[in-house]
This record gives C-alpha cells, structure tokens and sequence, in this order.
C-alpha cells in the first residue's frame, strides 16, 4: 500500500498520462510518462515506496514503455 502522501502526488501524473492517451496527444503522452516515472524512481529512492509496492508501478511501467515503442507519428 502507498502512502497516502506518495498515493496523492503520483495520482495527478497518472491522470494527465491517461487523458493524453485518451485524446490522442502523443507527444504530451510521452512527456506525462517521462514525468511519472521520474516521480516513481524518485519517490523509489528516497524511500516512500516499499519494494512490493515499486514492483506493481514497475509493472505498468513496462505495459506503458511497450505501448510507447509502437507511438509513431
């Protein structure tokens, strides 16, 4: 389980990426992803996310990174 602070900084990043991708923006798509993951790793490596819980993000993470590789223009 996240903490509630973590939980509440990563959910506006994941909302932006979602309605990028829902609407199409590819490039602001991409840049939302950067910027999340980012987030995640930071939050990672100061130590607000749990090794079990960086796994699940790790997870969508890839799915996310896989579904970019096929964004072309």
């Amino acid at each position: 389980m996240l903490k509630r602070r973590v939980r509440l900084a990563l959910e506006p990043l994941e909302f932006e990426l979602q309605l990028n991708l829902e609407n199409n923006y590819k490039d602001l798509a991409k840049e939302a992803f950067l910027a999340y993951v980012a987030e995640v790793k930071r939050f990672y490596d100061a130590g607000e996310i749990k090794e079990k819980d960086f796994l699940k993000l790790q997870d969508k993470i890839s799915d996310l990174a896989v579904m970019f590789e096929t964004y072309h223009h």
